[in-house]
């Protein structure tokens, strides 16, 4: 008996679908829809890249494919194949439209949180690129080590940040525009490691770049502007942080935009305030708080209240104080802002102690350290989880161990003036202790010299000297070259 498969009850033989280069399928889609490779690139590419994909002298990335299978109407999984051979070499011009495209989205990643996200495409750059390495200019070549630097200091981690940007420092050497982003981002490390002196060294070589007329993009001239104000701020140097205000306002008329210039009036308050001007810190607090209040800016209208508050409880103008602390926690009510809030009850704990009600004074500073130590403890998981390969988060701008530090020396003062000397030195030594794996040299530096007038005002001059002479080292060492 034959036991032989019938050929009549047998499957139908299929023919294997014909798997045509990628550039040809793109083409061919791309007539039957009636499209010019200028309308199918455009804006994230130019012609020459759909030209340089047609004819096979790129690859493109998982990035471009995406974009060009949703624009063509077809799923990605229609151009997915193994790599080919280029037919007709490699396209440079085609390869570097293909990185700065992946390095823009890369960009939005990292603007949104997305680190982990990001940290994956910029590996997958580097991998796809690898071959081009020799090949690629200066200002494109540093965009991955600029690009992880950029991640990291996301992710808050400065430290790891800083050797990726003096790597992309390195590369981006005979590039003036690539060479000053990043010395004005290895500038922001600095800062962020409160080392206000190093970051103002960065920042003014981008200065340099500025006024020769190197860099013409006028976010980055304001954005470089804004941070030189910033060190020299930290530097408590107020009429610099003034001139560089005052040169970026010209910059703004040109941009026409409101919230940049409500970051620029802010700045200009804060500086105003530091030089002792309290009427322009006044107008300035005021233009900018207008601005937030229209563009429903919650965190920076708070902010700018607190800081309006502050003055008028320097001038003794306690009713008027309270009425614009009342208005920041209105604000942070729906934003969870918890460095904000520790700042609030910070205020109103210093407008307690002003007015002699000292028991009202330690109830506002035990909620200011409640929630400086909850954003704190919250950025320590966050960090966990990121080093464990979790998603990152994109935290508050002001630092949580700054943050918790300030609390606990606000706390620490009110303790104080209560006759508490035991809960003052615990509260003095946590805050010290914080700052030892952190590096905030300035913190370390203000924190230091609170505790020494405390000890030299009960009269143990010793412990003084001690801590007098911390905060000395603290000071020289946040002006030095590194660390």
């Amino acid at each position: 008996m034959d036991t032989s498969p019938s050929t009549a009850n047998a499957a139908p033989t299929t023919q294997p679908k014909t798997r045509y280069p990628i550039g040809q399928r793109i083409r061919r889609l791309r007539h039957e829809r009636g499209l010019t490779q200028e309308a199918l690139a455009a804006p994230e590419f130019t012609k020459g890249y759909v030209s340089a994909l047609e004819r096979g002298a790129v690859r493109p990335s998982l990035k471009a494919m995406e974009l060009l299978a949703a624009r063509l109407g077809v799923p990605i999984t229609d151009f997915l194949a193994p790599p080919q051979q280029l037919d007709n070499g490699s396209d440079l011009e085609a390869v570097k439209e293909d990185i700065l495209f992946q390095s823009n989205y890369a960009k939005m990643l990292i603007r949104t949180g997305q680190v982990d996200e990001a940290m994956k495409l910029i590996d997958t750059i580097e991998s796809d690129t690898r071959d081009y390495s020799g090949k690629l200019p200066p200002n494109v070549k540093y965009l991955i080590p600029f690009l992880r630097g950029r991640a990291y200091l996301q992710a808050r981690s400065a430290r790891q940040a800083r050797p990726e940007l003096e790597a992309a420092l390195a590369i981006a050497e005979g590039d003036q525009e690539a060479t000053a982003r990043t010395h004005n981002l290895l500038g922001v490390v600095f800062f962020e490691l409160d080392l206000p002196q190093f970051a103002l060294e960065q920042h003014l070589l981008c200065l340099e770049a500025l006024r020769t007329g190197a860099v013409k993009d006028p976010y980055f001239r304001l954005m470089v502007y804004r941070n030189l104000a910033s060190d020299y701020w930290a530097l408590n140097d107020a009429g610099h942080a003034i001139s560089m205000y005052k040169e970026a306002l010209p910059i703004l008329e040109d941009l026409n935009d409101m919230e940049e210039q409500a970051r620029v009036f802010w700045g200009m308050a804060m500086a105003y305030r530091m030089s002792k001007d309290t009427a322009l810190a006044k107008l300035y607090a005021s233009r900018a708080l207008n601005i937030y209040e229209l563009a429903d800016n919650r965190s920076e209208a708070a902010s700018t209240c607190l800081n309006l508050a502050e003055i008028f409880m320097e001038e003794q103008r306690y009713e008027e104080s309270e009425q614009l602390l009342e208005r920041a926690g209105r604000y942070l009510t729906s934003t969870g802002n918890q460095a904000l809030l520790s700042y609030l009850y910070r205020d109103y704990a210093d407008l307690a102690r002003r007015q002699g009600t000292q028991d009202k004074a330690l109830e506002y500073a035990n909620e200011s350290v409640s929630y400086a130590r909850a954003g704190y403890e919250a950025a320590r998981s966050a960090t966990d989880s990121a080093a464990a390969g979790g998603q990152g988060v994109d935290t508050p701008w002001q630092d949580p161990v700054r943050t918790y530090v300030e609390a606990l020396q606000v706390q620490a003062l009110i303790e104080e003036e209560r006759g508490n000397r035991e809960a003052a030195d615990q509260l003095f030594h946590e805050a010290l202790s914080l700052l030892e794996p952190a590096g905030f040299e300035e913190t370390r530096y203000t924190t230091n010299l609170s505790y020494a007038g405390v000890l030299k005002a009960r009269g143990e001059f010793e412990r003084a000297m001690e801590h007098f002479q911390a905060a000395a080292e603290s000071r020289s060492h946040s002006i030095r070259r590194g660390f």
